[in-house]
C-alpha cells in the first residue's frame, strides 16, 4: 500500500509538471536543500523528493514544488515532519527576511510582554491570524501591502519565509493532496506575483 501510495503521488507530480512544462525529478540532484539553510524549515535530516523546476527564458527566477520531511527529537521521542513547498528563486527579487506563521495563542500572550509582532491597523484580520517577525521592520511593511494583506485575511494556516531572492510557502506539517497540487502552485505563483509586483510600485519613479 506505501509503495502504491508513492507512485501515485509520483504520477500527480510527473502530471503537474507536463501541465506547466517543467522539469521532474525524484530527488534533489541540484543541491535545491542548500538553499533552505536560510530559513527556519532546513534541517540537517531534511529529504527533498518529487522535484518540479521550472526556469523562465532568461534565466533570472526559478519555481520549485516539492515534498519535504525531516525528523525532530522531542521528548526523546522522534516525530517527523512532511510538508509540500513552493519555492521560488527570482535574481530581480529583493525581499527582507521575515518569517509570516499561523498565530496561537502563546504569540498572543508574548505580545502583552512586549515581544515582537509586526501587526497592521489597517488591516485586524490579518493582524489577529498571522504572526510576523523579522530584523527590519520598515521594509517589511512596505513589502505587505494591502493587497498582500487582504490575500492572508482571506486565507489560514499558512507559513512564509523570504530572504532577497527566495521565496517559500507552505503549511507546516501538510502534504498537499495530489488533487490539490496545481491549485498550491498556482496559489504559491499568485502570492509570489502580489510581492513582486508590491516591489515595482516602491521603485522611485524615473526624473
Amino acid at each position: 500500500m506505501f509503495g502504491k501510495s508513492n507512485s501515485n503521488r509520483s504520477a500527480a507530480f510527473r502530471k503537474l509538471c507536463f501541465t506547466y512544462q517543467k522539469k521532474y525529478f525524484d530527488t534533489d540532484d541540484f543541491g535545491i536543500k542548500s538553499f533552505l539553510r536560510f530559513f527556519e524549515i532546513h534541517r540537517n535530516n531534511g529529504r527533498i523528493s518529487n522535484l518540479c523546476l521550472s526556469k523562465d527564458e532568461n534565466l533570472t527566477k526559478t519555481f520549485y514544488i516539492f515534498d519535504y520531511r525531516y525528523w525532530v527529537m522531542r521528548n526523546n521521542h522522534q516525530k517527523k515532519y512532511h510538508q509540500t513547498l513552493f519555492f521560488v528563486k527570482d535574481r530581480e527579487m529583493f525581499l527582507p527576511s521575515f518569517l509570516l506563521k499561523p498565530e496561537h495563542l502563546g504569540h498572543k500572550i508574548a505580545a502583552l510582554f512586549g515581544w515582537e509582532d509586526i501587526d497592521f491597523e489597517t488591516n485586524e484580520i490579518f493582524s489577529s491570524r498571522y504572526h510576523l517577525t523579522g530584523e527590519d521592520e520598515s521594509w517589511i511593511r512596505d513589502n505587505f501591502s494591502d493587497k498582500v494583506l487582504t490575500w492572508f485575511s482571506k486565507k489560514e494556516g499558512w507559513y512564509v519565509e523570504a530572504s532577497n531572492h527566495f521565496l517559500l510557502f507552505y503549511k507546516l506539517d501538510h502534504i498537499v493532496p495530489e488533487p490539490n497540487l496545481v491549485n498550491f502552485y498556482q496559489m504559491g505563483k499568485e502570492l509570489y506575483q502580489l510581492f513582486k509586483d508590491n516591489q515595482k510600485e516602491l521603485l522611485p519613479l524615473p526624473e
